[in-house]
């Protein structure tokens, strides 16, 4: 099965040795409410409001560099007005992610998400998670919830891309009307939630993608000039299975910071690692 396919499916992941841990990056009010027994949540940002913006604007420059002159006029002109249509912006509002990284202790990780004043890495183990959105998958009727790593290699959006063309071409050629185009349209969404610039590799992400959560209430958050809207991702019951460790990023007072976070964690097993980094932003 190609890459095309397993995103298009939820295909789940195996994972081998190599990636031993999923690190979710937070700030202190980030951890406390990941990890306050009242809540026990991680919020599912809006994809439309992620740090790289251009993510899906992206993937659609994309398809004009792969395809040939007929096939690329094709793509533009099904898509040209309907990509401003109501139910396409209702569906892009739809898509919600949690971001993952594989690169333990990374230094650009602290400087995006720690904070001004202290960072964490909540360290959730591969296998685990995984099975809990299998799980959370099938006991759903209407919310699509996948984990899906991220793809930044040029050759693997080609071969993602010209899969997708392949599939869909002689749909969208026939021009059924609207529901071929938001199909088209869909999948094409979860292709650009996974798809992502070649200058962003060095995150090395992977992501909880949730589409429709109509169960879920939409709330918002401020970031600087704009709001966030997110969801609540629940993991009240999974913590301990989930979580291996945290680590403390860079800090002014690690000793109370530690101190701090060993009161929130209580008996939960889950261990304390300390930041190797001698990284300041204070």
């Amino acid at each position: 099965m190609g890459l095309y396919q397993n995103l298009i499916n939820g295909t789940t992941p195996n994972f081998n040795y190599t990636v031993e841990y999923l690190h979710h990056y937070t700030d202190l009010k980030g951890i406390n409410g990941i990890l306050q027994k009242i809540k026990e949540c991680i919020w599912a940002s809006g994809i439309r409001y992620l740090n790289d913006s251009l993510e899906f604007k992206y993937v659609f420059d994309k398809f004009c560099g792969y395809l040939n002159k007929k096939d690329k006029e094709l793509f533009q002109n099904v898509f040209k007005d309907f990509l401003d249509s109501d139910e396409v912006k209702k569906n892009a509002e739809s898509v919600f992610v949690i971001s993952f990284s594989t690169v333990n202790d990374s230094l650009s990780q602290w400087r995006g998400y720690g904070g001004e004043t202290c960072g964490f890495s909540i360290n959730f183990i591969p296998n685990k998670l995984r099975d809990y959105v299998t799980k959370l998958q099938a006991e759903s009727n209407n919310v699509n919830v996948r984990l899906s790593k991220c793809y930044y290699q040029e050759a693997e959006h080609k071969e993602i891309i010209c899969e997708y063309w392949n599939v869909n071409k002689d749909k969208l050629k026939k021009n059924d009307g609207d529901e071929v185009k938001i199909n088209a349209w869909l999948d094409l969404c979860k292709l650009a939630s996974c798809i992502k610039h070649p200058k962003f590799e060095e995150e090395q992400e992977w992501r909880i993608i949730i589409e429709n959560p109509s169960e879920c209430r939409i709330k918002h958050r401020c970031r600087k000039s704009y709001l966030v809207p997110y969801i609540e991702f629940d993991i009240s019951h999974n913590v301990e299975d989930l979580i291996d460790s945290i680590t403390i990023g860079p800090t002014i007072d690690k000793k109370i910071t530690r101190s701090s976070i060993s009161s929130l964690l209580g008996e939960t097993g889950i261990t304390l690692n300390e930041t190797e980094i001698p990284y300041r932003n204070w």
